[in-house]
């Protein structure tokens, strides 16, 4: 009899696991099923706005770094406006114009491969897509944990890898299925954080007009006419290398 009752409460016991594990694997699969079809919407659109602000701090010398980007795209064109600098593309091109405030410089590049295809800006919120996915619905999704929180008075998931001393957070609107925050923290060395912004239907004409480089504020600026001859790896390359990882 006792051990009859100690077998069901061992049988109970592994039923219930097993049940929590399962909920744990479904959630985390079903955010990040949604935030990749979220993308893949999102690429498909033409009219939209993205923000994002990043700080970076540096936790062994307190040094702190801030800084925003825009980034604008409508009826194929892509304006990005990073610092002192702002940046053309234009879908399917391999012509771009890059402009830089500081060294009254204007760069008019013509590349040997096209840089920009539509929906490749959306690629700012694709880090669930390119490092999660791979785990949806996989036992190595226990490795993530989940909870819920608010941000800005954003209801969120926030997906989180790692421990309280070195982890990486992303902060998914639960409505919209957008990253809206991701936080990456080494208690040791580095606090990153990068906050997005994603407006639809709200650019004009004049937010891309690229004809405003012919107004007279721009008569003393260097002109260059560059052709790159780097392959688009190693453009890729660098650009990764720049990023915030």
């Amino acid at each position: 009899s006792l051990l009859k009752i100690a077998l069901i409460t061992i049988l109970v016991i592994i039923l219930i696991a097993t049940l929590m594990l399962s909920s744990k694997v479904r959630t985390f699969s079903n955010i990040v099923n949604k935030s990749c079809e979220k993308i893949e919407y999102m690429k498909t659109l033409d009219n939209y706005k993205i923000t994002v602000k990043t700080i970076k701090k540096d936790l062994q010398t307190e040094n702190i770094l801030e800084y925003s980007e825009n980034y604008y795209y409508k009826d194929g064109i892509l304006k990005v406006e990073s610092g002192d600098s702002i940046f053309f593309y234009k879908d399917d091109s391999y012509n771009s114009v890059k402009v830089y405030h500081d060294l009254k410089q204007i760069d008019f590049c013509n590349n040997n491969f096209i840089q920009q295809k539509q929906g490749d800006a959306i690629i700012l919120f694709s880090y669930i897509k390119d490092n999660y996915q791979r785990y949806s619905s996989t036992i190595y999704s226990l490795i993530f944990s989940v909870r819920e929180d608010r941000y800005n008075g954003i209801d969120c998931y926030v997906i989180r890898f790692g421990n309280n001393n070195n982890y990486r957070d992303i902060w998914v609107d639960k409505e919209k299925f957008i990253t809206i925050r991701e936080v990456n923290e080494d208690s040791l060395s580095f606090y990153n954080e990068r906050v997005f912004t994603f407006e639809e239907n709200v650019v004009t004409n004049d937010d891309i007009d690229i004809t405003i480089l012919e107004s007279s504020e721009y008569t003393d600026y260097e002109k260059n006419y560059i052709e790159n001859n780097i392959t688009k790896k190693e453009f890729m390359d660098i650009f990764d290398s720049l990023q915030w990882q």
